[in-house]
């Protein structure tokens, strides 16, 4: 199989397709008992711009470079927190989740940047499972800073169950 995907840099007049990218991976949640996640508010222009801006978004493009998933990062507590990941079914399980997820890791590590954080569903198998496979491991309480525990709060006060959900690690 000929590969037709490359990983770059997103460009700012191509963010709202990232939108539709998000869209299109939420509904692979339909079927779950996670299906509130099909509801759930896509990215801000905002804060896709912000982390553009920073060289903080990242894109898996097809041949004719349109953007058919996507990466973005925050900084925070000197290490990468993956903000999202989504991939279109379309183009799903051809591993170009775990593509971007390498290119995180390794832009995160070229930084000098302590690890990645994420937030996850700790039993969706696209999600705690495949992160573990990777080499994330859950974080422990001590481990959880005032960042991650706000992230943890909104997650809540959007109606998903922190108890489904899992805070992990990939430490360098």
């Amino acid at each position: 199989m000929k590969d037709n995907y490359q990983i770059r840099l997103a460009r700012e007049d191509k963010l709202q397709l990232l939108n539709d990218i998000e869209e299109a991976a939420s509904t692979l949640f339909e079927n779950t008992s996670f299906a509130l996640e099909v509801d759930q508010e896509s990215l801000s222009i905002e804060l896709l711009q912000e982390q553009q801006n920073q060289d903080l978004v990242w894109v898996v493009v097809d041949d004719q470079d349109s953007p058919v998933g996507f990466a973005v990062i925050i900084i925070m507590d000197n290490r990468a927190h993956l903000h999202e990941l989504s991939v279109d079914p379309v183009h799903g399980r051809q591993g170009l989740g775990t593509r971007l997820m390498k290119k995180v890791i390794q832009v995160a590590e070229t930084s000098g940047l302590y690890g990645v954080t994420l937030s996850t569903f700790r039993d969706v198998a696209w999600n705690a499972p495949f992160y573990y496979k990777l080499g994330f491991r859950e974080i422990r309480d001590e481990e959880v800073g005032s960042n991650l525990k706000n992230i943890r709060k909104k997650e809540d006060e959007m109606g998903l169950s922190v108890s489904e959900r899992v805070l992990m690690l990939l430490a360098f």
